[in-house]
């Protein structure tokens, strides 16, 4: 969405629900780890389990079309038809929790009645999908419905830490190395196909680096965040905090390679870097603001600590290059940027 953002016409609502869905993906996660034990004991429970997270992969698809062919090249015409069918699926993932819990005797007797009431809305929404008004009504109650697990499963104490020597922040950990993962993903096939292509390809002097500095500042985060890692199995919000990082880092990886243009034979890199600088150094700023908020609200105990520091001159480089337009700012920041990272690794 974020590279088709020009072509493509946004629907808020669409996007509405698929951020209450990946947050009610990251819900289900946190709450899963009491599962595990059982999970481990009995195979019949383990494919039992994968019910779940196959529905998540089927609402995915049914939430997120090819934009390359999407008729119209609109989001909200899209929905409406889509609609009834991505509320039968979620029906069914909601029927799936309620079976899960009844497998597994450590979830909080609240579940039950949530997912009753979850279930409720899907249902009235799959007999009257084409109403707007009540699909944003649903919706909103639907985000009331979360907050309310959430907010009952901030004091929830997981009933063990650690099931055959693998722990809860392992466990955690793995959720933010998918997201790392997709990451580090568009980077290389990106970088791979500007190789096979660079002949033909305009690239001038500016995009390439860029694309370095984010690949260095990903891989700086990455090694500081191992401190940060024990706070996550205390607090389901701590949990969600943490993920703010790399899901940004996902969308300045989507704007800075262009992948699905590089595909359709798209050529003038140089031009793109042109239109989208200061939308790199918006997202490099909610990066380096969301880093410092996480590290503040959890390992960090100096705010005027060097490592502050680093975070506050990185977030006015990157403030700076939000509002300057003339490309020799930009170069002056992107040297600094790139200084300013290679003193912090060998700082550590």
């Amino acid at each position: 969405m974020i590279t088709h953002r020009k072509s493509v016409t946004i629907s808020k609502e669409h996007l509405a629900w698929t951020i209450f869905l990946f947050a009610l993906l990251m819900d289900i996660w946190w709450t899963s780890w009491r599962k595990t034990e059982a999970i481990a004991a009995d195979n019949l429970i383990f494919y039992t389990t994968l019910i779940t997270p196959f529905i998540f992969y089927f609402l995915s698809h049914l939430l997120f079309p090819d934009l390359d062919h999407l008729v119209g090249s609109n989001l909200k015409a899209f929905l409406t038809p889509a609609f009834r069918k991505v509320m039968v699926a979620m029906a069914f993932l909601l029927l799936s929790f309620l079976l899960s819990d009844q497998l597994f005797p450590r979830h909080p007797p609240q579940n039950i009645f949530l997912n009753l009431l979850g279930i409720g809305l899907s249902v009235t929404l799959i007999i009257f999908p084409a109403t707007l008004l009540l699909r944003r009504a649903m919706l909103i109650v639907a985000v009331g419905l979360l907050m309310t697990h959430l907010y009952l499963s901030i004091d929830y104490v997981q009933p063990f830490d650690q099931v055959g020597g693998f722990s809860f922040v392992e466990y955690l950990t793995v959720f933010t190395t998918f997201i790392y993962g997709f990451v580090t993903w568009r980077f290389l096939e990106a970088w791979g196909i500007i190789i096979g292509k660079f002949r033909k390809l305009s690239i001038g002097l500016d995009y390439l680096p860029w694309t370095v500095m984010g690949f260095l500042l990903m891989l700086d985060i990455w090694w500081g965040s191992w401190i940060r890692e024990a706070y996550l199995p205390k607090n389901i919000l701590y949990f969600f905090l943490s993920l703010t990082v790399p899901v940004l880092f996902y969308f300045f990886s989507a704007v800075v390679f262009p992948l699905e243009l590089l595909k359709r034979g798209f050529t003038k890199l140089n031009y793109y870097y042109f239109r989208n600088n200061r939308l790199l150094c918006l997202l490099f700023a909610f990066i380096l603001i969301s880093n410092a908020a996480v590290a503040n609200l959890m390992e960090e105990t100096d705010l005027c600590s060097s490592e502050n520091l680093f975070r506050f001159f990185g977030i006015a480089l990157a403030t700076a290059g939000m509002f300057m337009r003339r490309l020799i700012i930009h170069r002056v920041i992107l040297l600094l940027g790139m200084i300013t990272i290679i003193v912090h690794t060998l700082s550590e």
